[in-house]
């Protein structure tokens, strides 16, 4: 940009001092040559040389100048200037610095191209001073633009917008088919006064800041310098139409020396859709925040737009821990291979709901990390309206954790009830076997030895003495095996002694039978245990007993049975190998004693580590 306004000030500085000039002129923005009536070109600034190209190579003499600066189309009294300009150089004998006229000329550059300059000059002794400012632009702008204002105006009067022109200062007014239809002016060929022109457009109006603001463009249009072009800022305007209804448009302006044009969107019905779709938003915003489920939003660039305060619930987050949907998959979503899957998948799914591939409401089940780090199930449900998608969560984190021990509890009973099965089949086994081995041949043998007393009663005392203590001998066989079958299916002690009596003799035939040392500690009140208690916490102690000589290769076993906190506890310890709790498989006598445990409505806790020994806890609620 170059100041014009010092410009005269300038150039007398320019004049005082060549160098001081030359400095100066130098890199200044515009082309500045210095031109000598005898020597030609002397000077010829940066932009000179990058913009015209000629410097005093080219120029050396007035003939030169003629030579490489051409004009179009001159008239016979601008060619008389360049003669009288060169003959007051030749014989200029003045010491002040004559300043001459400003004046348009256009210039054949070095590189082709016709440039129209505006060319500012001062003349000292017999140099010429030149500052040319390039208004070539300017001038192809205006060209074009008084070419097309009759096209413009026969294009616009037909279009489907309203559209005007105004002039203030010359009063011509142009207002489109459509501008005249909908707000009512209409185009005069008599030029009003620019006061009533101004009035006729305000008094429309409908707010004073909207009078305030048309009456400030005016005088910006008035002031505004004939060759410039302004593109004003759009703004919403409310004006009385013709049909005397208020209406609001949205004005897009631009000035162009001292025509104002405007174009006139009408935005009534936009607005009104807007306020009733805000209306909307807020009732669904209000209604969505308080409902007893997680409801959010985001629109079509990612970002969230809404989540209500059961979302924050739900997940932990809130509004500020996932502004955007990719860092909501960032933090749900740890690993990186499983969150992009899950991405694509979603936008998919979106997607080909918003277009109508799915016409069915798309679902989405996925387990997602929660603020707490903990994970949780979820089913994600969505709607599309225009650019925004809104989603709803629901936790079916306990559904799933039901579903999972369901289906755990079915497979268990279906294993217990083979293991009971199996058991009941042995012990009919075991039941048959021993009253056919062993009680069988016993009343066998004893129904034959009497059949041989007597068959033989002429025997002499001494052999009926023998048989008939054999006979009794048998009889006492066959009473301790009854009894030791009878024992295995139920010990009677347990009804007669109780149930710590029965503890201590099953501990003292384990340790028999196995060589475990085993210690037993108790203190109970055996009238507090009701009878299916007892049974129950006898065939746990028994399946427990049975595992240990099974699997543990334990040493020592302590056992402990008390009562505390209004439950009685049953606590069984060994020092054994222990084994891994996080197989999934459970031996069946681990599901059988917890399936008795549950039975009680009591717990069920084991712990185990390897080669540290096993723990069993059994907690029943105390029963009058």
């Amino acid at each position: 940009f170059y100041d014009i306004t010092d410009r005269k000030e300038t150039e007398k500085k320019l004049l005082e001092s060549e160098k001081r000039f030359r400095n100066l002129a130098e890199n200044l923005p515009v082309p500045v040559t210095s031109f000598h009536a005898e020597k030609g070109l002397i000077f010829a600034n940066k932009k000179q040389k990058e913009l015209i190209g000629y410097t005093n190579k080219h120029i050396k003499n007035p003939s030169d100048f003629e030579k490489y600066i051409v004009t179009d189309n001159l008239h016979s009294n601008e060619k008389q200037r360049y003669l009288n300009l060169l003959n007051i150089l030749k014989t200029n004998e003045e010491t002040n610095p004559i300043l001459l006229p400003s004046y348009e000329m256009k210039i054949l550059c070095l590189d082709g191209v016709t440039r129209t300059f505006e060319i500012s000059e001062t003349i000292y002794g017999k140099t010429l001073y030149s500052i040319l400012h390039d208004i070539t632009k300017q001038r192809i702008a205006e060209k074009k633009l008084l070419d097309s204002e009759k096209q413009f105006r026969n294009i616009v009067e037909n279009l489907p917008i309203p559209l005007l022109s105004l002039n203030p200062i010359t009063g011509d007014f142009f207002a489109n088919k459509k501008h005249q239809n909908i707000i009512g002016h209409h185009n005069t060929k008599n030029n009003k006064k620019e006061k009533d022109l101004s009035k006729f457009s305000i008094d429309d109006l409908v707010d004073e800041k909207s009078k305030t603001h048309f009456q400030k463009l005016i005088e910006k249009v008035k002031s505004n310098d004939a060759n410039a072009t302004i593109l004003e800022p759009s703004y919403k305007i409310e004006i009385v139409c013709r049909d005397k209804k208020n209406r609001t448009f949205e004005i897009t302006e631009n000035i162009f020396g001292n025509t104002l044009y405007s174009i006139f969107h009408d935005i009534t019905d936009q607005l009104k859709a807007n306020e009733l779709l805000k209306e909307s938003e807020q009732k669904f915003k209000a209604l969505a925040e308080n409902m007893p489920m997680s409801i959010g939003g985001y629109d079509s660039n990612g970002n969230v737009i809404f989540l209500n305060a059961h979302f924050t619930l739900t997940t932990g987050y809130s509004f500020k821990d996932v502004p955007t949907v990719k860092e909501w998959y960032k933090k749900t979503q740890p690993k990186i291979s499983k969150r992009q899957a899950f991405y694509e998948h979603w936008m998919k799914t979106v997607d080909d709901f918003r277009t109508k591939r799915i016409k069915i409401k798309p679902e989405i089940k996925a387990t997602s990390r929660c603020k707490d780090g903990s994970f949780k199930h979820f089913i994600y449900s969505f709607s599309v309206y225009k650019d925004t998608t809104y989603f709803l969560i629901i936790d079916i984190t306990e559904q799933e954790k039901a579903k999972k021990e369901l289906e755990k509890s079915h497979k268990e009973l279906r294993n217990l009830a083979s293991y009971l099965q199996d058991v009941r089949e042995d012990e009919r086994k075991n039941i048959s076997r021993e009253i056919h081995d062993e009680l069988g041949q016993q009343i066998t043998g004893m129904k034959m030895d009497i059949s041989s007393i007597f068959k033989k009663r002429q025997a002499i005392d001494e052999f009926e003495e023998l048989k008939r203590k054999e006979i009794i001998e048998a009889f006492n066989n066959t009473i301790k095996s009854v009894r030791k079958i009878a024992t295995q299916l139920r010990p009677s002690i347990l009804d007669d002694l109780g149930v710590i009596a029965t503890f201590e003799w099953l501990i003292q035939d384990f340790k028999k039978r196995t060589g475990i040392e085993c210690i037993f500690y108790y203190k109970i009140n055996e009238d507090q245990i009701n009878i299916d208690l007892k049974n129950n916490l006898f065939r746990i102690l028994q399946e427990s007993l049975t595992n240990i000589t099974r699997h543990s290769s334990a040493t020592s076993v302590n056992i402990d049975f008390f009562i505390a906190e209004n439950q009685i506890k049953l606590i069984i310890a060994d020092n054994g190998k222990g084994f891994n709790q996080n197989s999934p498989k459970e031996t069946l006598g681990i599901i059988g004693m917890r399936e008795r445990t549950s039975i009680l409505n009591g717990t069920f806790f084991i712990v185990s580590e390897k080669m540290k020994g096993t723990r069993i806890t059994i907690s029943v609620p105390l029963k009058k």
